[in-house]
Formats: C-alpha cells, structure tokens, sequence
C-alpha cells in the first residue's frame, strides 16, 4: 500500500484537541495508508487509472472515524489534515485511540475537493464533471470509497479504494486519417446520481443530461485514447452516444446498438474506431473492469461489433 494523505473527521464521540504533542502523550496513534484496488502503473493516456499516482503524491482524500479516536489540534468537527509528511513532523496531528477503545472503522472517500467541497459520508449526491479533457475534470469525477478495521494492537488503516461509477474508454486508430484533430464528446447521460455513504444508491434518482467533453487528439502511428468517467446508467438502442468532429472533414455520431446499454459501477467500456479517409468506422465495444480484466467468465466481453460507418 502507498502511504497518502487523508482529511480526518471524525463522529461526534471523538475528542479532539486544540494543543501540543502534550495532550495525546500515551495515546496509540493511528497510520493510514491508501492504494486504489488492483491499479496497475500506468496513465490516463493508456487507459489505465491516474489516482494511484495521486494517491502516492499526497492527494486528499476524507476519511471518518465511527468510534473510539482522538484528533489532536483539532479546531472544529475534531478535523484534521493527515499526510505522512505532516505527521512526521508534527505528531500531534495524528488521529489516536482513546484509553478504553480497542478498535475502530474508517470509511474514506474521494475526491476531496470538488468546487470546494469534499465527498464525506452525509454526501447525498455527486455530479460528474462535463468537462473531462484535462486531468483535473477526470479526477474530480471519480468517485471512490474505500473501509478499514483499525486494531489497536496493529494501528495501521490500510484503505483500498474502489471505483464506483463507469469509465468510457474511445481508442482512435489511423486508417487513412493521420493528423488531423478529431474532437470527441459523449452525449445523452445524466451526469447527477444520489449516493449513500459514498457509493452510487441502490435505487439512484439521476438528472441533469448534459455532453461531456473528453477532448481533442491528433492520431498518427500510434493509437490515440480519450476517456470520461459517467454515471451508471441505462441508454436506449438508438441513443446518440457518441460524436467525433474531424477537423475539416466531417462529424459523425455513434448510437446505442439493438437492446440498449447498462453501464454498471466498477466497470470500463472501450469503443474502439477506425478513422479513414472520407470516413470513419466503428470496430467493436467491449467491456472489462477498471483494469482490463474480463467481466465474468469473458475476456473483455464484446458488447457490439457491428463494423459499419458511423452516421453522419
């Protein structure tokens, strides 16, 4: 696990502390490290996930103790910032059992910081960000959640984080088409969800249908990849899901294929396309989980491979 930096609140049983190191002396402090589950090295750019690397870089994330801890330098709600580097120098800004607590449950939550606010465990709803072409929209709208049990005999939280919404993955590949700009937003989903405890509901009321922006690349030799986090939903057969402006060309638009689409949480959908000249093509979609791994018995399990146009 990658040590990373957490914000601390803690439930109103806790204590918390406006001094020195002084005022926790005794107590067990208590470490949290954090990794996102099954992440492999790699970026955005590839298609793999970007939030590990944050995680390692001290990215924040908010973490609430049930039971049991003491915050020390605490200045309202028993808060905290955590990081390593923090803590190393400045102790008393751990979070520590009580005297009579044997053990507690933290539940953590990301992103931290969204328009200035933080995902926590009261947060009602979560909104995706519709524009998802730089780094900053993409991180924003992943939605992670990630539970520990904290021995006291072994005080070390070791948060492993889950995705809970969906990822759309546009691989681009040359065909007759090299460098020129090809545009790519997504379309027709609702960007809103309810949550509960920082997971999607399990009957989410969803709204606000609005295009998300994933970019504009160049593709050459090499294939080019685009991705956005959405809501987990179902689209209809027919449902324009998909448009690719090419720069002087034209702009062409992919549809939700016979029997419609559910997105499911957890789960990554890429749809791959061929760009020619006078045309564009779609290839095939297909579904893994975050990290390429086939869903169920399939190996990246088709879900359309239909090689047709794409309309204009």
């Amino acid at each position: 696990m990658i040590a990373s930096s957490a914000v601390i609140i803690l439930a109103t049983s806790c204590t918390g502390y406006d001094e020195e190191a002084g005022a926790v002396q005794g107590l067990v402090p208590i470490s949290l490290t954090a990794a996102v589950v099954g992440e492999p090295a790699g970026t955005r750019a590839v298609g793999n996930d970007v939030q590990g690397g944050l995680l390692s870089q001290h990215a924040m994330f908010y973490a609430f103790f049930q039971t049991g801890v003491t915050i020390a330098r605490s200045t309202s709600a028993c808060g905290t910032v955590f990081t390593n580097y923090v803590s190393s120098t400045h102790p008393d800004s751990y979070p520590y059992f009580n005297d009579d607590a044997s053990e507690t449950v933290v539940k953590a939550y990301y992103p931290y910081l969204r328009d200035g606010k933080q995902v926590k465990n009261t947060t009602k709803t979560f909104s995706v960000e519709t524009d998802q072409s730089t780094d900053d929209g993409y991180n924003a709208s992943d939605l992670m959640f990630a539970t520990a049990t904290v021995q006291k005999t072994n005080p070390t939280a070791e948060l492993a984080f889950s995705h809970q919404l969906s990822r759309i993955i546009v691989k681009l590949s040359a065909g007759g088409i090299t460098n020129v700009p090809v545009t790519v937003t997504l379309n027709s989903t609702k960007t809103t969800t309810t949550i509960t405890d920082g997971q999607q509901a399990a009957t989410p009321v969803l709204s606000n249908t609005a295009p998300i922006a994933l970019g504009t690349v160049k593709v050459s030799s090499a294939d080019a990849y685009l991705s956005a986090i959405i809501i987990p939903q179902s689209l209809e057969a027919g449902t324009t899901f998909l448009t690719f402006n090419v720069e002087g060309i034209d702009s062409y638009t992919y549809e939700i294929p016979n029997g419609g689409l559910t997105f499911a949480p957890g789960a990554s959908y890429t749809f791959s396309i061929l760009l020619s000249t006078g045309k564009i093509t779609f290839q095939s979609a297909s579904i893994t989980n975050w990290y390429g791994e086939g869903v169920g018995e399939e190996e990246g399990h088709v879900i359309d491979e239909t090689s047709n146009p794409l309309t204009i």
